[in-house]
């Protein structure tokens, strides 16, 4: 509507029909409307029999004769002022318990406790006013800040200390969950190795970079980023090979260490196959040149087995 007094007519109109029978055509609205506006009508419903069941008989007759009832009775939720102060009285009743809990302490608690509360409160007002001074001017700031800290401390009140002490485990169960003290001596060494390692990388690096600043402000910028490159190359393998070997360890250390271990036994170094097959060749034909002649009975056999074995010890020394 662009003309101001025909918009004023409409809301008038509009005014005048509202709650009228026949003011709004249902039929030409959407059947999403029509449903709500048949939901809100049965909520209004409902609401107006609760409140009515609760209206003596008497009241009713009086109401059915009256023809300005509706002046008289207020539903629910009509009067929003009221509902507000209701609701502002006991958000403030609700506040203020809270706060003497804060400032006094619970009720149900022992009178000990509630005059250590007291005191600590005294206290917390006594250093908040310090903070300020002891100026009466800014005594106000020195409340709220008091107030900021009681709250703040009175959380420690919900925490029981039987409760905590029970659940503090004892010294069996540290043993158990702990690891063993070898497993942690061996962590330690292994971290200050690290810390050595770590300590002596810095000290590097330190004086590395003390001696590169000096060049680069010799040389100028892009004369050093030239000249820097392959050092920095060098330096980073070196870097990364110190780091392997701290590691994993030395492998031609170790590789010395087991050559030059004395427990080693020598006869699991393997023979050469030709020496080998040289020896057995030389016991066989000692074997079948001493078997074409006369051997003494008994002994004999074993003799010359002996002396065969013998002849095969001395031969392999020699070729060693």
């Amino acid at each position: 509507v662009q003309n101001k007094r025909a918009r004023e007519l409409t809301i008038r109109a509009l005014q005048a029909a509202d709650g009228v029978y026949g003011g709004v055509d249902m039929n030409k609205l959407e059947n999403l409307w029509q449903g709500l506006i048949r939901h809100q009508l049965l909520l209004i419903k409902d609401e107006v029999l609760k409140f009515s069941s609760k209206i003596p008989t008497g009241v009713r007759r009086v109401l059915r004769t009256e023809p300005r009832w509706r002046e008289v009775i207020h539903f629910p939720g009509e009067d929003a002022a009221a509902m507000e102060k209701r609701r502002t009285r006991k958000a403030l009743q609700v506040w203020m318990q809270k706060f003497m809990w804060v400032l006094l302490g619970d009720s149900s608690d022992e009178w000990k406790f509630r005059l250590g509360v007291c005191f600590w409160n005294a206290i917390l007002c006594y250093y908040s006013w310090w903070l300020f001074s002891f100026e009466y001017f800014q005594l106000l700031q020195a409340v709220l800040v008091s107030v900021v800290l009681m709250c703040s401390t009175s959380l420690l009140r919900y925490i029981k200390p039987k409760e905590v002490w029970e659940r503090v485990p004892s010294r069996e169960q540290v043993r158990e969950a702990l690891p063993p003290r070898e497993q942690v001596e061996a962590w330690l060494e292994k971290a200050k190795e690290y810390a050595i390692l770590a300590g002596q990388c810095s000290y590097d690096f330190a004086l590395q970079m003390k001696v590169e600043f000096e060049k680069c402000r010799e040389l100028g910028m892009s004369a050093y980023t030239e000249d820097a490159k392959p050092r920095l190359i060098n330096w980073f393998d070196n870097t990364v090979e110190q780091a392997k070997k701290a590691y994993y360890g030395d492998p031609e250390k170790e590789r010395d260490e087991d050559d030059n271990s004395p427990t080693e036994q020598r006869s699991s170094k393997k023979k050469p196959k030709g020496l080998a097959d040289r020896i057995k060749r030389w016991i066989t034909s000692k074997l079948e040149a001493e078997g074409g002649g006369s051997a003494p009975k008994g002994g004999g056999g074993k003799a010359s087995a002996a002396a065969a074995a013998a002849t095969a010890a001395a031969a392999s020394r020699g070729d060693r």
